[in-house]
């Protein structure tokens, strides 16, 4: 008898045998679990295809591994779906799936009333490998709810600066929050995932934004061009640092950071910044259309100024008195809880700190 389901064909052939087909490979299950070569081309296959952004995909074989991996390798597969969670799923979700594995894997280590052994920081440590490996990759757009599709140059809202979005982006929150996790459970690794954190905050980017305008008709084309020139030239130098504010803001989602850091950040305050070294092109591009009705001319001109400056999060934070690399959880109310330890209420900002995160 043969099931399909999606791309994964089922076959039943004994009561204790099955033959699955996953994505083209026919694999094989004994006794409810996959035989080691097909679990392990699983693994391999989910991280391949990860590497190649195709989260949904890399979710299905993870997951699916997870649910009969040999037990030799079963907590590594559940940390490998957890991980892939964090990408196809939603933050939030990747991480109550890792810290269940690490609450399972403190309670069989409290279980047996002795100190931890070597084996015991060992199985912990492969919970914090793919634990680290979410919270320090960047994502691609759709990879998460949210995210947004990529184009260059997006037409405007009339009269406002655009930015062209950034490729790939963090959710800086979600990786704060898995950082403490790893603090809590697993502290050998705090350091490595501490470094990724960083790693992402120190990243330069180039952000590029332009602001175009369109001047009233006009009876020749010098005046139009005169016209529209002046006006695009001093008003980008308003609209540009906001464009690019908020393209900031989108690639790291200082919506929720901001209330892991000692002092939260909003687009305002990296405007600030964005104005102090934005570079705006000194040429605009000017075109200009020729309208005839009735035997009436008129000429309208149509300008456009481009920005471009070279950020990293931690300078700027820096720049706006905010020690980029101290840091506090925000988690939220999550399932399971009474009441969240840390942070508050889902969206709801938590009380600030003046402390950070221990170097221990």
């Amino acid at each position: 008898m043969s099931t399909v389901v999606g791309v994964i064909v089922l076959t039943v052939a004994t009561t204790a045998a099955y033959a699955l087909t996953v994505e083209g490979r026919q694999l094989r299950l004994e006794g409810g679990a996959f035989i080691p070569e097909d679990a392990e081309w699983l693994a391999a296959r989910a991280r391949y295809l990860l590497k190649q952004h195709e989260y949904g995909r890399a979710n299905d074989v993870a997951t699916l591994l997870a649910g009969a991996a040999p037990p030799a390798i079963a907590l590594e597969a559940g940390a490998l779906a957890a991980r892939t969670k964090y990408f196809a799923v939603g933050h939030k979700e990747s991480y109550l799936a890792f810290r269940e594995l690490y609450r399972e894997e403190k309670k069989r280590i409290d279980a047996t009333a002795a100190p931890p052994t070597e084996e015991d920081l060992a199985r912990l440590a492969v919970i914090s490998r793919d634990a680290i490996a979410a919270l320090g990759t960047a994502y691609g757009p759709g990879a998460v709810p949210g995210a947004r599709t990529i184009s260059r140059y997006d037409s405007p809202t009339a009269n406002t600066g655009a930015a062209e979005p950034q490729v790939t982006k963090y959710d800086l929150r979600w990786s704060v929050n898995l950082v403490f996790l790893v603090r809590e459970y697993d502290k050998a690794n705090l350091a490595d995932a501490k470094a990724a954190v960083k790693k992402a905050m120190d990243e330069k980017r180039t952000y590029e934004a332009f602001f175009r305008d369109v001047s009233m008709p006009k009876s020749t084309k010098a005046r139009a061009v005169d016209d529209v020139r002046g006006s695009v030239r001093d008003r980008a130098r308003n609209m540009l640092p906001g464009a690019v504010a908020r393209e900031i803001q989108t690639t790291y989602n200082l919506e929720g950071f901001k209330f892991c850091l000692k002092k939260p950040v909003g687009i305002p305050d990296l405007t600030i910044y964005a104005g102090r070294i934005l570079e705006t092109s000194e040429n605009e591009e000017i075109k200009v259309e020729r309208y005839e009705d009735a035997g009436y001319v008129a000429y309208r001109a149509t300008a456009t100024a481009r920005a471009k400056a070279t950020i990293s999060l931690a300078d700027a934070l820096r720049y706006l008195g905010v020690d980029p690399y101290v840091w506090r959880p925000f988690v939220g109310k999550l399932e399971g809880d009474e009441k969240s330890k840390v942070g508050a209420e889902e969206g709801s900002p938590p009380k600030m700190h003046t402390g950070g995160i221990p170097e221990d």
